[in-house]
């Protein structure tokens, strides 16, 4: 049973499955009922969900332009998949009035070329694996059963480089993040434990629990206010793991608070030649290479690195640099 009424709003029912496929025009998702899949593809158009998806076994959506939520809401009990900008531009964008946009029990993967969000965060609701990738994203994520994992992948389109992630996970017991490839990214989450298990950064990423403030810097090495732990990574690579009562690095830590308990790798103590290498990475381009594979170990241990107080003093290090061996 499928009706398309004058506004091009799509509405379906079948008990075993829907698989549609449109060309040549944008038109509206109304709502849809299946206890098997549901697929929709539109093809020079764009698509907006005005109605109540519900496909028991999947929900997947594509378009070649953008993927507008307007009212309406998506609902499996398996995996979603919403793919926007097939064409090579399109953004997958939220309902400014409110969400989920998204309830799942299986994994979900949202790509979009431009923005993920839009002008609100897009609310996923999920208990498997979110994987986001977009230029500019902004999403909320809420685990369906209290006190579950939330795990994510967070890149650019095709696992490039996004340009900005703003991320808040709630309820879960554990944040994980098995990948976060960022040029700036901020993840707050009330989860006591957060970890990222292979970050890459190109200017910063702060992450915030109810327990530790901490940031990873690639670019500027002058430390921001109300930070419990800061590192520096020369390459751009990272991994972290914030607890209720220690904080592991896997970065040079610059400054910490004295209060908090954290540990680094590399351990040790950031000498002069590290101490020259953290200046002159400063404005360089990064590159990004294929990951290894994921340690889902702990990301760090060791010593706490220290660092040279004379590395932050630029007056003494620019004399130094521009002294010169008197003659005999």
């Amino acid at each position: 049973d499928v009706a398309v009424d004058a506004l091009g709003r799509l509405d379906a029912r079948a008990p075993n499955g829907i698989y549609l496929n449109s060309t040549g025009g944008s038109g509206q998702l109304g709502d849809i009922t299946t206890h098997g899949d549901f697929s929709l593809s539109i093809a020079d158009g764009s698509m907006k969900v005005v109605g109540q998806v519900q496909a028991d076994a999947s929900v997947t959506l594509g378009a070649d332009d953008d993927v507008e939520f307007a009212g309406g809401s998506v609902h499996s009990d398996g995996p979603v998949t919403i793919q926007a900008g097939l064409d090579g531009s399109g953004s997958v964008l939220a309902d400014a009035l409110g969400g989920p946009e998204v309830v799942a029990g299986g994994d979900v993967l949202i790509s979009a070329p431009d923005a993920i969000g839009g002008n609100a965060p897009l609310e996923v609701n999920t208990d498997g694996e979110l994987n986001l990738q977009g230029r500019l994203i902004d999403v909320a994520m809420r685990t369906i059963t209290p006190n579950q994992p939330a795990e994510l992948r967070v890149t650019g389109l095709n696992g490039t480089m996004a340009q900005e992630v703003n991320l808040d996970i709630r309820g879960a017991s554990e944040t994980i993040l098995r990948t976060l490839v960022t040029g700036n990214g901020l993840v707050t989450t009330d989860s006591p434990n957060l970890r990222v298990l292979q970050g890459h950064v190109g200017d910063w990423a702060s992450f915030h629990t109810p327990y530790f403030n901490a940031r990873i810097d690639h670019l500027d090495r002058n430390p921001p206010p109300g930070m419990d732990v800061r590192g520096f990574t020369l390459d751009g690579d990272f991994d972290i793991e914030l607890t209720p009562t220690v904080a592991y690095v896997g970065a040079y830590v610059v400054n910490q608070n004295p209060r908090r308990i954290v540990e680094s790798n590399p351990g040790g103590y950031v000498d002069r030649t590290n101490g020259e290498s953290l200046r002159t990475q400063q404005g360089q381009p990064s590159v990004l290479g294929a990951f290894n594979a994921i340690d889902t170990g702990a990301p760090a241990s060791g010593n706490l690195v220290t660092v040279d107080p004379e590395l932050m003093d630029d007056e003494r290090w620019l004399e130094e640099e521009g002294s010169a061996p008197s003659a005999p």
